[in-house]
């Protein structure tokens, strides 16, 4: 791990004492995970902060990381980290955290919190339609902080239909996205989830979002066409994983867009 550290961080803040120095500045909290009997990811932990992570690939890591800032939001009402950008896997749980909070030459300083309710996003009002807040739910330890609209266009002034926006980033919020909506059947084809779609994307913006992930059946067209045409690319296509909030026996092969917000 040391060779590493060193390899990682020789231009960027090098590490100088010895090896014994090194392993006495790690904290004694360490989370893990094993695949096939080996360790696959690791973090070191002191309280809220995450001092130190590793991972064998990008894909186990993204996994890991979710979980892990998951399982410390459990504990803890904020969370944070310092990395420096030559590890890719430090950048990698840098896309988990929406606030930065410091920043210097390449070493960076984050802070990350549950969102939290704005009475500014009670109603969101469009060209042809608004959205009406029914709820704003705080999340647990499953689910994350949303916000939960009825879909009103104003030639009608009654509800056709739903949409949640869904606020940070766990393990799960990856399988399930962070836009939910549904149209009254006798009401679609109107454009109405595109056009609520579009209007909560600066809401997830200014709670801090950077982007946020989209996800469909893979035959649900009319929803891919949807997700497609705010900009967002296709990630993969994937049948969600037995841990998964959301999974059950038969559960379709899902598609995962990605939505930069910046």
């Amino acid at each position: 791990m040391l060779d590493r550290y060193c390899l990682l961080h020789k231009d960027i803040n090098p590490w100088t004492g010895s090896r014994e120095d090194f392993f006495k500045e790690l904290p004694d909290c360490v989370a893990y995970t094993c695949i096939d009997g080996e360790v696959s990811c690791f973090a070191f932990i002191e309280d809220e902060e995450i001092a130190y992570v590793y991972g064998r690939n990008i894909s186990e890591f993204r996994l890991f990381a979710q979980g892990l800032v998951t399982e410390l939001f459990k504990k803890h009402e904020e969370i944070s980290f310092e990395s420096d950008d030559c590890d890719e896997m430090a950048m990698k749980l840098k896309q988990l955290f929406t606030n930065q909070s410091e920043e210097s030459y390449n070493t960076y300083i984050f802070e990350v919190q549950r969102a939290q309710y704005n009475e500014k996003y009670t109603t969101l009002t469009g060209d042809e339609i608004e959205l009406r807040l029914i709820h704003f739910d705080q999340g647990d330890d499953v689910k994350i902080p949303y916000y939960w609209y009825e879909i009103v266009p104003k030639a009608l002034n009654k509800p056709v239909g739903k949409i949640s926006v869904r606020l940070g980033d766990n393990y799960h919020s990856y399988y399930n996205g962070h836009i939910g909506y549904e149209v009254d059947e006798e009401y679609r084809g109107h454009g109405y989830s595109y056009q609520a779609a579009k209007m909560v994307l600066p809401v997830a913006k200014e709670h801090g979002m950077k982007y946020i992930y989209l996800v469909c059946d893979e035959d649900n067209i009319a929803s891919y066409k949807t997700i497609e045409k705010l900009g967002a690319e296709l990630v993969e296509l994937v049948v969600p994983p037995k841990d998964y909030f959301g999974w059950y026996e038969g559960i379709s092969v899902q598609r995962i867009y990605r939505l930069e917000l910046e």
